[in-house]
């Protein structure tokens, strides 16, 4: 779902998806020296916020059905979290994580995740 939306975004900005230079190498091999070139090029942080203001704006120009699958991708994102936060024992970012997913927790009716959530949250806070 991202990389459609992805390829939307490249679309309607006339971006080839070769620019900039340093994200096709980081997809060619992922490393830690590729991801910090990255991230200190002016031109990827530049196209990274013109992204995330394309994702809102996704929300408003593209209808229900689009912003329903960004939801989605948004849910995807914290649950990667958390799993990221569990496996790297961050445990600042999974009690983060649980706080913003008391919504999905009350949606699909788990009451004891609720619950729990609740008694983490205070006492951690």
């Amino acid at each position: 779902m991202e990389r459609l939306l992805i390829e939307r975004f490249c679309e309607e900005e006339n971006i080839p998806i070769s620019e900039p230079a340093v994200l096709l190498n980081l997809v060619k091999s992922c490393s830690r020296e590729n991801l910090d070139a990255a991230l200190k090029d002016p031109s990827v942080l530049n196209l990274i916020g013109r992204y995330q203001l394309y994702e809102k704006s996704v929300l408003q120009h593209l209808g229900k059905t689009a912003a329903f699958w960004m939801s989605f991708i948004n849910h995807c994102h914290l649950v990667f979290m958390l799993l990221y936060s569990v496996k790297t024992n961050n445990l600042e970012l999974f009690h983060r994580c649980n706080g913003e997913m008391v919504i999905l927790f009350f949606a699909y009716d788990g009451h004891n995740y609720s619950r729990s959530v609740q008694i983490i949250l205070l006492h951690f806070n």
